[in-house]
């Protein structure tokens, strides 16, 4: 639960700072259901290469709030 939240959390922290980060999730030490949730905190993927909106998003206040 603390991974998830420093997920959700560090969205609002780097979006001060003109940078770009690319998380990356080893499907083999996280289940699936970590992955997708992962996922609903990150506003941009990367799909086939492509950078592209994510329709899952959620927002970090929105996401912790169905969380707990």
């Amino acid at each position: 639960d603390r991974f998830l939240e420093y997920e959700a959390r560090i969205n609002d922290v780097i979006v001060d700072y003109p940078l770009t980060t690319v998380c990356l999730y080893d499907a083999q030490v996280f289940d699936g259901k970590m992955i997708y949730d992962v996922l609903k905190v990150h506003p941009l993927m990367i799909v086939h290469g492509q950078v592209v909106h994510n329709p899952c998003y959620m927002k970090p206040e929105e996401f912790l709030k169905n969380r707990y």
